[in-house]
């Protein structure tokens, strides 16, 4: 096993535009350690899929989550590329190239019927690698609502007769 192999690798897919805020999250605190590094994997499905012309594109002068992600690490410590075709065997074959022990994933809040092959995605990785799949809205979804109601403290007691 060489030097590069001896890191730690964090696999971070980016279906779309970006990642999640939650995604960048459990990036971040995975890469914390010196021996690890980042492997960025935009992917597109293989097969045609429509694309609306007319929907907003994100800022161009906006920074994105994953190049943030990636400027927080030295370059000998990510890399980055992109891949199409099938999103669960492509995700996987960089997974294994890579020796990930992580795959991040953030599900979308909505999906647009031309971005379902996303959620079909992640659907997939999670169900052929359940222990490498980090879900980084998982501990969102598992927290219970809790109230912000202030209940005031009772001072008096009040008898019945």
């Amino acid at each position: 096993m060489d030097a590069v192999q001896a890191k730690r690798a964090v696999l971070v897919p980016i279906f779309g535009n970006d990642i999640g805020d939650d995604a960048y999250a459990v990036a971040r605190t995975l890469l914390d350690s010196a021996d690890s590094r980042l492997v960025l994997l935009h992917v597109e499905p293989g097969v045609a899929v429509a694309v609306d012309r007319d929907a907003p594109s994100p800022a161009a002068d906006a920074e994105s989550r994953w190049h943030r992600l990636a400027a927080a690490l030295p370059p000998s410590a990510t890399f980055v590329d992109a891949v199409a075709g099938d999103p669960v065997d492509e995700v996987l074959a960089e997974a294994d190239r890579f020796h990930s022990e992580a795959i991040v994933l953030e599900r979308p809040t909505s999906v647009d019927p031309a971005d379902e092959w996303i959620s079909c995605a992640i659907a997939g990785l999670v169900r052929a690698a359940p222990r490498r799949v980090r879900l980084a809205d998982a501990a969102r979804a598992e927290r219970p609502a809790v109230s912000r109601r202030r209940v005031e403290p009772q001072t008096r007691r009040s008898r019945v007769r």
